[in-house]
């Protein structure tokens, strides 16, 4: 039987290794003190300086796994030294002696942040979640609960989805940008909108029809449309020059629904950003008004005039549902540019849970952007619970009619 293996028999063994004089110990101490670290930052990044109510940040993407990381002004001061050279002990001192506040925990915050994204060249490795994911993998409920996932989470992706929309945009696509198409669109979507309630007019059961037919001729309407929704999204990311990140298909709760990754457009100046949030909804009113249109003019088909009309008003209904700015939908992220407050509904919550009732209690006065959080988040907590009521209620009732 061979002896049990120990690390002091190994390190008795090549202590000849080490020089005269040097202590294992402070050896070991020097390798874990983070103070004398010397990070330093990957050269492949792109980097863009915005102002927010007259204060500089700065937005990074790494150029070889496209992930971004917004950071302050500070923040960039601490990215500016990771050269290398400087510990971070050094950039602390730096740090101190520029903005005068001691910020060592907050460069630690930043290089773990940094690190877990690719921006340094020192790829950090945390071993305990390896551990801990190493043995949950052992579990029966792990291996259920991961197949149930993979099951529920299907998806279809595009590859090189950036390069085929440029190459869409430069052929044709650029047509819906230009100020003849977006004014042809803006006629079609008034027009479309009246027929549409002149069709409710002249035939109400249209709208009421709940065959199974008219049902999944809805269905497969407006999963198209959702993908245009989506398509617009990305073509609009495409026409700021900014990379579409992935394009594709997925199963959400059961159905189908398009995806389309535009986190880049984040590289790019307000104003874009809000128009690539717009465009989704506006897509979604213009399409339910050009199937109004056909509804109108289909009246004498009863099962495909049910199809249209119904389908014009859920494309109407997706266009308001995205601009309410209560969902974390593409009307947040409209009001949230418009604002220049970055994760406004998480914000207004943990305001709400830790500082609000104390203000009020104490009548303190409340800045502006507390008062955008009270205000937009007793307004989202209000909508949701009038949401989680009426749905049970509508469904209590449509199964008692059924009866």
């Amino acid at each position: 039987m061979e002896e049990d293996w120990s690390i002091w028999e190994t390190l008795e063994e090549r202590k000849e290794e080490v020089g005269e004089g040097v202590n294992i110990w402070d050896s070991i101490k020097d390798k874990l003190d983070i103070s004398k670290k010397k990070p330093e930052r990957i050269e492949n990044f792109e980097v863009q300086e915005f102002e927010r109510r007259e204060q500089k940040y700065y937005v990074l993407k790494n150029l070889e796994n496209g992930k971004l990381l917004q950071m302050s002004e500070e923040e960039y001061f601490v990215w500016e030294k990771l050269n290398g050279e400087s510990t971070i002990r050094d950039i602390a001192l730096a740090y101190f002696l520029t903005f005068n506040s001691m910020g060592f925990a907050n460069i630690g915050m930043l290089i773990n942040a940094l690190a877990s994204k690719g921006f340094l060249k020192e790829k950090s490795i945390n071993t305990l979640m390896i551990l801990r994911r190493h043995f949950v993998k052992e579990k029966l409920k792990y291996r259920i609960m991961i197949a149930l996932y993979k099951l529920w989470n299907v998806n279809f992706q595009i590859k090189d989805v950036d390069s085929k929309m440029k190459s869409l945009y430069k052929k044709f696509v650029w047509i819906i940008y230009t100020k003849p198409f977006i004014m042809f669109s803006l006629v079609v979507s008034l027009i479309g909108s009246l027929l549409f309630f002149k069709t409710l007019q002249l035939a109400p059961a249209s709208f009421s029809d709940l065959s199974l037919n008219a049902l999944v001729g809805v269905y497969l309407f407006v999963t198209v449309c959702t993908i245009f929704h989506e398509l617009a999204h990305g073509f609009t990311t495409t026409h700021y020059g900014r990379e579409v990140g992935g394009f594709g298909l997925m199963l959400y709760y059961g159905g189908i629904a398009a995806f389309c990754d535009t986190t880049d457009i984040w590289m790019a100046p307000r104003s874009a950003r809000f128009f690539v949030s717009f465009v989704g909804p506006y897509t979604n009113f213009f399409l339910g008004s050009v199937i109004g249109i056909f509804a109108y003019f289909s009246l004498e088909n009863a099962l495909l005039a049910s199809i249209l009309v119904k389908s014009a008003f859920v494309n109407y209904l997706l266009s308001a549902l995205n601009l309410n700015p209560l969902l974390e939908w593409d009307g947040y992220y409209m009001l949230m540019d418009y604002l220049q407050i970055p994760n406004m509904r998480k914000k207004s919550f943990k305001f709400l849970k830790k500082k609000f009732i104390s203000k009020v209690r104490g009548f303190e006065k409340f800045n502006s952007e507390e008062r955008v959080f009270a205000l937009y988040g007793i307004g989202a907590f209000v909508y949701t619970a009038i949401i989680l009521l009426i749905i049970p209620l509508r469904f209590f009732n449509f199964i008692k009619s059924a009866l």
